[in-house]
């Protein structure tokens, strides 16, 4: 991702490169990770937290730097001339460099190898919406070809910050999403369009998830999550965006075929168990049916949702049994009885 830096004059004119897929890492800097956020507003005062990992001590009088980039190369829009920082670890003289667009600290005693978290307090956002931005750090005096380790990861201004949580269970989709500091309520945005040519917004309020139901099977739907401030006004454009396709109607669907072990089955008593998926926190309950034969033995109605195994008791010696189970979701749906398993109880 980041590439190198190059100085003609060093802490003066920076020319920057593009990048260039051979570029390689800072060798002390493993690793840099944005780990908060304060404002996502372009061109706002923000705090930054940030996680770095180095390999080897950086010795005292040595330098770390901080810079942007904007996904082709270093981002000139970040100002860091007002920041600065504190940390547990890393202790030194903060200053931005090279026309404000570095923040460099020269260390005041050595920095071991380690993970390090440092917060950056009033770095001047850039002016322009982005989603393709990245923290990058380097422990070397800034030179020409100088390379710089990048966070894996990308953050955005007064646009899309990442994705919301979808969760698919047959036609619905369980939309959840973390909190944007600057925000008061949100709404949904749900299309099959990419380009939300036929959405249709709902508001949510202040809750944090909201569950899309009666959606149409097998289609591919692109999701927003929007923000609103106290006044409920909508942020310029999408806090999250994120896309999935349903699944088959929950009536035509199977649940998962059960399990009997081994070790559960005796004489006249024996244990089924199942297991459940991410949609676990929008089943209501779940039923087991017993037969021996053509016969339904019993059948076990209202199991709750927490509750994934059952003891079947009053069963006949040396007698073969088949046994499956199935689902009632909150949405008022309920599966098709899974495939049968059968078993055989044990003698005396």
């Amino acid at each position: 991702m980041f590439k190198y830096f190059a100085s003609s004059l060093l802490g003066l004119t920076m020319l920057m490169v593009p990048f260039i897929s051979q570029a390689t890492d800072d060798a002390r800097v493993t690793s840099i990770t944005m780990t908060s956020q304060s404002d996502t507003t372009p061109a706002a005062a923000a705090t930054y937290e940030l996680t770095l990992v180095t390999s080897a001590t950086i010795t005292s009088n040595e330098v770390v730097n901080f810079v942007v980039n904007d996904g082709l190369s270093v981002d000139q829009t970040f100002d860091f001339t007002n920041t600065t920082f504190t940390s547990s670890t890393i202790s030194g003289t903060g200053s931005a460099v090279a026309y404000s667009f570095f923040y460099s600290i020269t260390l005041s005693s050595d920095l071991a190898a380690g993970t390090h978290t440092i917060t950056l307090t009033d770095v001047m956002n850039g002016p322009s919406d982005g989603s393709d931005f990245y923290w990058g750090a380097n422990s070397v005096a800034l030179a020409p070809n100088v390379a710089v380790t990048p966070d894996q990861t990308p953050f955005a201004l007064g646009t899309v910050s990442g994705e919301p949580t979808l969760i698919v269970f047959g036609g619905n989709i369980a939309v959840s999403w973390a909190a944007r500091e600057d925000a008061e309520t949100y709404g949904v945005i749900i299309s099959e369009d990419e380009n939300n040519n036929d959405e249709e917004v709902i508001e949510v309020g202040e809750g944090l998830n909201y569950l899309l139901s009666d959606l149409d099977p097998e289609t591919t739907y692109y999701i927003d999550v929007v923000a609103y401030d106290s006044d409920g006004v909508q942020f310029p454009v999408a806090y999250l965006e994120g896309s999935t396709t349903t699944e088959k109607s929950i009536k035509n669907t199977r649940y998962s075929k059960p399990t009997v072990p081994k070790s559960k089955i005796k004489s006249t008593a024996a244990t089924v168990k199942w297991t459940v998926g991410d949609d676990v926190d929008y089943i209501d309950s779940f039923s087991v049916r017993l037969k021996k034969g053509k016969k339904t033995v019993a059948t076990y109605n209202g199991i709750p949702s927490d509750k994934l195994q059952k003891k079947l008791k009053d069963l006949k010696i040396e007698s073969t049994y088949t046994v499956q189970v199935r689902a009632t979701y909150s949405t008022d749906e309920t599966t098709k009885w899974s495939k049968a398993i059968s078993f055989k109880t044990k003698s005396e």
